[in-house]
């Protein structure tokens, strides 16, 4: 029986017809010529009430407004996936490329079943074997699955035949020389190790990525809580100049000074035209440093210190400038507390925000502690994630 038009238009593709890629443009346009010249001759087959085989003669068909003919298929599973590949592999003309893709969704199979997944290893037929069912090298197979990890949006792509697995793979090696460790692409900034000095818990390949994204050579950073001064460190590791203070300096380079004192009497006077001030304010009650600093004080009162800094910061900062914040929550006797989002509320009165980076914390005995604290009071771990927010200033 042949469906309505209306079920005609919404059949969709069998995820084993999706196994293979569909036409190029040129041979589509021919198809659909020949269509409106002859008519359909061939009849499009469903299985589990989805297109099988004839999913370019179905959107052919769409296109002209001509009524397709459908017929059931009969056979199991196996059999219809048998019979995708025989029909596919022998009527199109698929690169080398084109089949390796073929050939890696192939080995997704799972046993027993028909919908391919992407997993890291096959679960099913495995890769020898599909490279021999689709005449590719296991080390193209292999290829594609690395592209599909680090440049998914290429797929695409290569399953049209646009470019070769080859090409990409090339670029995508080159970028890779090219690239260093510590430099991130995504919105999620994880490291498994802290290569920093020991004395900060702030891995440095995070101020590397917020330096390089940022500023460029001879910018200068600012820091009003430079504790350890790594901040310092890696700004003049990658040519940039650096101002930093602290209530307690650790290191000669450090100045002394307390934040809420203001800047305008700040002892270095060129502290003016700073392209990236960087908040790593301490943590409430996080940990007390001692004497009239921000950890001995209530929460209110921390967030009437931080905005009276942030309301003095437009004096030094330069047009385009922004203004990075690194905070974390925390949970005080069953009280959670989102200190990143609050601080977050505060400097949007006075910049725009630019963008909001996830940087979760590395595994330490000490998270390891509090892991194993939480699971046995059945709770989420709390403080295991960090907010890099960066703002910009908006020239005037």
């Amino acid at each position: 029986m042949v469906p309505a038009w209306m079920e005609v238009k919404k059949m969709e593709s069998h995820n084993l017809a999706n196994l293979f890629p569909m036409m190029q443009e040129h041979e589509f346009v021919r198809l659909k010529q020949d269509i409106k010249e002859n008519g359909i001759l061939e009849d499009i087959e469903l299985y589990e009430n989805k297109i099988l085989d004839g999913r370019n003669r179905h959107k052919a068909c769409l296109d002209l407004g001509v009524t397709p003919r459908f017929k059931e298929f009969e056979g199991n599973h196996q059999d219809a996936l048998n019979y995708v590949i025989s029909k596919n592999l022998h009527r199109r003309q698929l690169n080398e490329s084109q089949r390796g893709l073929v050939a890696s969704r192939f080995a997704n199979l799972p046993r027993g079943g028909y919908e391919y997944a992407k997993s890291e290893l096959p679960i099913g037929t495995s890769l020898e074997k599909a490279s021999k069912m689709f005449n590719v090298s296991v080390r193209t197979i292999a290829r594609i699955r690395e592209i599909e990890k680090k440049r998914p949006l290429e797929i695409e792509r290569i399953s049209r035949g646009e470019v070769s697995v080859g090409r990409i793979y090339g670029e995508l090696k080159r970028e890779e020389a090219e690239t260093p460790e510590w430099q991130r692409f995504l919105d999620v900034w994880n490291f498994k190790e802290n290569t920093g000095d020991g004395l900060s818990n702030l891995p440095p390949e995070i101020l590397k990525n917020l330096f390089y994204y940022y500023t460029k050579e001879n910018d200068l950073i600012f820091d009003p809580f430079a504790g350890s001064g790594l901040t310092y460190k890696v700004a003049k590791e990658m040519g940039r100049k650096c101002i930093t203070s602290d209530i307690n300096p650790r290191e000669d380079f450090i100045i002394k000074w307390n934040v809420d004192e203001g800047l305008k009497n700040f002892p270095d006077e060129k502290l003016k035209n700073v392209k990236m001030i960087f908040l790593d304010p301490p943590y409430w009650n996080m940990v007390n440093y001692g004497g009239d600093g921000w950890s001995n004080t209530s929460l209110s009162e921390f967030y009437e210190k931080f905005e009276r800094l942030v309301s003095n910061l437009d004096n030094i900062l330069c047009d385009n400038g922004v203004i990075s914040l690194i905070m974390m929550p925390m949970k005080i006797k069953g009280n959670y507390f989102d200190l990143g989002f609050e601080c977050y509320k505060i400097i949007q009165k006075y910049y725009q925000i630019e963008q909001r980076i996830s940087v979760p914390l590395m595994r330490n005995w000490s998270i390891d502690k509090r892991l194993n604290k939480s699971k046995e009071m059945g709770e989420i771990l709390t403080s295991s994630l960090r907010d890099l927010i960066i703002f910009k200033k908006i020239k005037r």
